[in-house]
């Protein structure tokens, strides 16, 4: 019963040896089988007899061969270690294996080898391991695209990194140029010819370029010529090539390469993806702040510098000690085409207008927009001075072509002030000043250009003072109100008087309209004289209408108090208490101006009535003159002087007539000094006049007011 018992014990223990799934077997010291068990033999390429060390990979053999040297030696040994070894089936495990030599007859000298599959266990450890410090790099490489201050430097990194956790033998990156080739940016091959090297795209770098689409090669040999062709330079067998996307087009590629057939596991390609993720991100924040970087230095509508460019660039060439030229263009007359065409259509003129420039100078110098219709030419150079009224004069030829617009062409003229360092400033502020000075000489010549000169510093500096005097006339009464008669041609009667502002200067005496209202009209100062003339005129009304006289003054108002709600709204009080005794002057030109006849109509809803004064020199559309609630037109000197002995001037103002009455609207004829001009708008139509031959503007003490109409 014992040795039954024993016997079936054994038979256990050898099932257990047998069928185990670690492999057991003996082996000698020279490393040959001596016993194996089944599992062993039919899952391992082990043969009784033959050396275990055959199915061991060579690579691996001398650590085997160590081992058993170590075991063997002496007794009670036992080594661990890994090799890796060739299976029945064909392919590569890494095995664990424990050797001993526990035997208790030592003579026999056999190792005890148990061997156990650690493949997966293995892969697993070094995926973790992989994976860590890929997140690692991936850190890395964040970090620095937040921080880089030069996108090279962190491409260089990049490379490197990259290269480093993979194992490859190259990784590079390349930019996609307008042009459609690539540059090499970085990469960890120092043949690579960084920032010169530039590649074509064939067949095969174009499928990734257009389709966005990661490609990997195992083997280039395995593939079309064109891509042997294009990494046959460098050596390579194997590779990996990413888009690199940024704002939804590809910029770029990244491309890994080995000197050796390989296959990349997902891992890895997940982790080049997640690069590449990377420096797009970094790319974009560099495209971003580059957009705002010229955003803050150009203009957005011609793409030309802005000022505060061309102030950089004036300075430093003042610093420099240079002697740069300064050239202050602005278009004439401007304004009309925004009021008549709109916005739209004048900022299609400066785009136009910017590629003229830009065309014209050349690489003579700077050009650009300082905002509105106004550009500057910064020229640099021995011979600035000499090059800059020649210059003027192609810039004032170059805008006199027509500018094309839709279903309509444009010709515009220009007015360039010059100024020149040292001579007319040492500092960018001055010479901008002193161009500007001279460039209003230009618009007021009409001679296309000039070059600044110290008289127009001193009108300047006497416009300034002026101007502070002007703010303290509005504020201590020094300005008073003189009148000129209109007179009905039918009658002779007077009906209205014309408000005309005179200043009572303390030191210059008395100053008329054009010499402070143009500076009034280039600040705010004109709406407080708007509204004083409006206040005036119509208590002057007011103390006539108390004596019996039945008549009307007429008050010129600002276009661009008519844009400015708070100035109509006053007005608009002013004309509330007014009880209709006040007109109110408009030019032509503010009829374009939607927001300047909105106005109108409400100063009319509040009591007044409306004139076009000036009519004949703008270019208004006739609609207004239907639309609006106008009762006068207003015919300019120019349109009347001459009336009695040019054919052609009195048809013209026939037509305006008839147009005006068939419109219901008065027609008053200005500037008439002589009698036969008198007669013969009498004759054509006319029903009033003003001007010197039926009385001069006067203080109310001073007019003749015998034929003026009574209640």
């Amino acid at each position: 019963a014992l040795l039954a018992a024993t016997r079936a014990s054994a038979r256990r223990h050898e099932a257990v040896v047998q069928h185990s799934s670690d492999m057991l077997m003996l082996v000698d010291a020279l490393g040959r089988t001596t016993w194996a068990s089944a599992s062993t033999l039919r899952r391992a390429g082990v043969e009784l007899g033959r050396s275990v060390l055959g199915i061991v990979v060579p690579e691996d053999r001398p650590v085997a061969v160590d081992a058993f040297e170590r075991v063997t030696a002496r007794h009670g040994e036992t080594t661990t270690f890994d090799v890796r070894v060739h299976t029945r089936d064909g392919r590569v495990r890494t095995v664990e294996v424990v050797a001993n030599n526990l035997l208790a007859d030592a003579a026999v000298r056999s190792i005890v080898l148990t061997v156990r599959d650690v493949t997966d266990e293995r892969e697993a450890a070094h995926a973790l391991q992989l994976q860590a410090r890929q997140q690692a790099v991936l850190a890395g490489i964040g970090s620095r695209a937040l921080t880089a201050t030069r996108l090279d430097d962190l491409f260089d990194h990049a490379c490197h990194a990259v290269n480093d956790v993979l194992g490859t033998d190259s990784t590079g990156l390349l930019e996609l140029m307008p042009e459609g080739d690539l540059l090499v940016r970085a990469g960890t091959l120092k043949s690579s010819g960084i920032g010169t090297t530039r590649i074509v795209p064939d067949a095969a770098l174009a499928q990734v370029l257009s389709v966005s689409r990661t490609v990997v090669v195992e083997d280039y040999l395995d593939h079309p010529e064109s891509w042997r062709r294009l990494v046959e330079p460098f050596g390579v067998r194997s590779g990996v090539v990413l888009p690199v996307v940024v704002e939804g087009r590809v910029w770029g590629l990244m491309s890994c390469h080995d000197t050796v057939p390989r296959r990349f596991s997902q891992v890895e390609l997940d982790f080049l993806q997640t690069a590449c993720t990377v420096l797009a991100g970094a790319v974009h924040r560099g495209v971003v702040e580059g957009r705002v970087r010229h955003q803050a230095t150009h203009d957005a509508l011609t793409g030309l510098p802005n000022r505060t460019t061309l102030q950089a660039v004036l300075g430093r060439a003042v610093r420099s000690g240079g002697r740069p030229a300064l050239l202050l263009l602005d278009l004439d007359d401007f304004k009309d085409v925004n009021d008549s065409l709109g916005h739209g259509a004048g900022d299609r003129v400066l785009a136009q207008l910017g590629e003229r420039l830009r065309a014209t100078v050349g690489d003579l110098g700077v050009v650009a927009r300082l905002g509105g219709d106004e550009f500057a030419v910064c020229l640099e150079g021995p011979h600035a001075a000499d090059r800059a009224v020649a210059l003027a004069t192609s810039l004032t030829e170059a805008v006199a072509e027509p500018f094309r617009l839709p279903g309509l062409d444009i010709t515009l003229s220009v007015s360039t002030g010059i100024a020149l360092a040292p001579e007319h400033g040492r500092d960018a502020d001055r010479l901008l000043q002193h161009a500007d000075l001279a460039m209003y000489r230009a618009k007021a010549t009409r001679r296309g250009w000039a070059v600044f000169d110290a008289e127009l510093d001193r009108e300047r500096s006497e416009r300034l003072s002026l101007l502070v005097d002007l703010r303290d006339a509005l504020a201590t009464d020094q300005l008073e109100l003189h009148y000129q008669p209109l007179v009905g041609l039918a009658d002779g009667r007077v009906a209205e008087l014309e408000a005309l502002v005179r200043w009572h200067h303390p030191e210059r005496g008395l100053l008329l309209p054009g010499v402070f209202v143009p500076l009034a009209e280039q600040t705010d100062l004109i709406d407080d004289l708007t509204v004083q003339v409006a206040q005036r005129s119509a208590a002057q009304a007011a103390a006539w209408a108390a004596e019996g006289y039945d008549v009307r003054i007429a008050c010129n108002v600002s276009p661009a108090s008519l844009r400015d709600r708070r100035v109509v709204a006053r007005l608009a009080q002013v004309l509330a208490g007014a009880q209709g005794r006040l007109e109110l002057e408009i030019t032509e030109s503010a009829l374009v101006d939607e927001e300047a006849r909105d106005a109108v109509v409400r100063l009319v809803h509040a009591g007044a009535t409306c004139a076009v004064d000036d009519f004949g020199t703008g270019y208004s559309a006739l609609s207004y003159l239907r639309d609006l609630p106008v009762t006068r037109l207003k015919l300019d000197r120019s349109l009347s002087v001459d009336v009695d002995t040019d054919e052609r001037a009195a048809a013209l103002v026939s037509g305006v007539v008839q147009l005006a009455h068939d419109l219901r609207l008065l027609v008053v004829a200005e500037g008439v000094e002589r009698p036969e001009v008198g007669d013969a708008l009498a004759a054509l139509g006319v029903d009033v006049a003003q001007g010197w031959l039926y009385g001069r503007a006067a203080p109310p003490s001073a007019l003749d007011r015998t034929a003026w109409r009574r209640r």
